[in-house]
């Protein structure tokens, strides 16, 4: 089996998660009946089909690339395995010149990673220097019943809570804000 070339690209979206994306193409050599159209099977082919399973890839590249130009030889097919088949469309054309493979073509429309949101700036409580007797008047002394509970929905009703203990905490903890610093990318970009 020929060292493959491999090549990786990451990251892709898959809705609100970043997920790597692993894109492999290679001269492998390897032959499969099922899945590769192959006459036969042999071992590195079994080896490559079930890395592709277990690594959730598919392969792109449907037909014959090399022409066999002696009696007896298999036609191959080069692989080009993804994570992500529906951002590639590969295509075959005759051969370039004297080769004996076909041209194969892979195409993936480049766009730009989607921004980040920006980093939100936190609150940072000093606990210890609490007006603790005025925050627990300011509970007390609250409409709980007109405020909290006029609402039927409880994701709203728990939104209501929230934006009343925050509005206490405010009054009667000393706070400041964290500097949010800018997030440096997990990869190299060059």
């Amino acid at each position: 089996m020929a060292t493959p070339k491999t090549s990786f690209r990451v990251p892709f979206w898959r809705g609100d998660q970043k997920c790597p994306q692993i894109s492999i193409l290679g001269d492998f050599n390897v032959h499969h009946q099922l899945w590769l159209s192959s006459p036969f099977t042999d071992h590195p082919g079994e080896l490559v089909f079930n890395f592709a399973i277990f690594h959730d890839l598919e392969q792109r590249v449907q037909h014959p690339t090399r022409i066999p130009d002696r009696l007896g030889d298999t036609p191959n097919i080069l692989l080009f395995f993804t994570s992500n088949p529906s951002a590639y469309a590969a295509t075959l054309s005759s051969p370039l010149g004297s080769s004996y493979n076909n041209l194969i073509f892979v195409s993936c429309p480049i766009s730009p990673i989607p921004p980040q949101d920006p980093p939100k700036r936190r609150f940072l409580w000093c606990f210890a220097s609490a007006s603790w007797g005025d925050l627990r008047r300011y509970h007390v002394d609250f409409p709980w019943n007109d405020y909290y509970f006029r609402v039927r929905d409880p994701s709203l009703c728990a939104a209501c809570i929230t934006e009343g203990r925050v509005s206490g905490m405010k009054a009667y903890i000393p706070h400041s804000f964290s500097q949010p610093k800018p997030s440096k990318p997990w990869f190299n970009t060059t």
